[in-house]
């Protein structure tokens, strides 16, 4: 299948300013040649990328006076909080002040345990899964929050992978009971492969 590439007839960048960093130092186009380059820890995020955003504003003053607002999606649920809370702090005896107006986080992954102990009611409200997937889905979540309780990484990973993203594992149990390969868009659902799963 084909696919054309085209214009957007409403970007973002129509009514504001973009700056796109790839970040921490490693994703994307970034890279460092030193291993010391690379963030340890969110405290590091918050500090290079502050020093990104800095400098850009030294090489092109003209729109620091501009509103700035962090935004992300995803993992820039742990990123974007670093650099507000950076530039917040950094702000009031910097040298060169940000216009700091805040952050916008989309789907961000914020603090895991939290996130997966919501997601059976999530999915139960919207009517993409029934009460007994609903049980199932609790008991999986549960199982994965005492995972990341005891620091059990890898296997917090498995039951969120195997139950929600398929990442790893394939298609996941929730796009197996429900058609949708997006639970945070039912409208992308296949309706017509859900139908044929039902009648099985």
């Amino acid at each position: 299948k084909m696919y054309l590439v085209t214009e957007r007839k409403f970007p973002w960048t129509s009514k504001f300013s973009m700056l796109y960093i790839d970040n921490p130092v490693g994703t994307g186009f970034s890279f460092t040649d030193d291993l010391k380059g690379y963030a340890k820890n969110e405290d590091d995020v918050g500090r290079d990328l502050y020093c990104a955003i800095v400098q850009f504003f030294q090489l092109f003053p003209d729109y620091q006076k501009n509103d700035f607002y962090a935004t992300g999606e995803s993992y820039a649920g742990k990123y974007v909080p670093a650099i507000g809370y950076y530039i917040h702090s950094n702000n009031p005896t910097a040298k060169i002040k940000i216009n700091f107006k805040g952050v916008a986080i989309g789907d961000g992954l914020c603090d895991p345990e939290v996130m997966l102990g919501g997601y059976a009611e999530f999915l139960y409200q919207i009517g993409l899964v029934d009460e007994k997937q609903r049980i199932y889905v609790q008991n999986q979540t549960n199982l994965g929050q005492q995972y990341i309780q005891q620091k059990k990484w890898k296997e917090a990973f498995e039951v969120f992978d195997i139950l929600l993203n398929g990442d790893k594992t394939g298609n996941p149990y929730v796009q197996n009971v429900t058609g949708c390969s997006n639970y945070f868009n039912f409208l992308q659902c296949n309706v017509s492969t859900y139908e044929k799963r039902q009648i099985y």
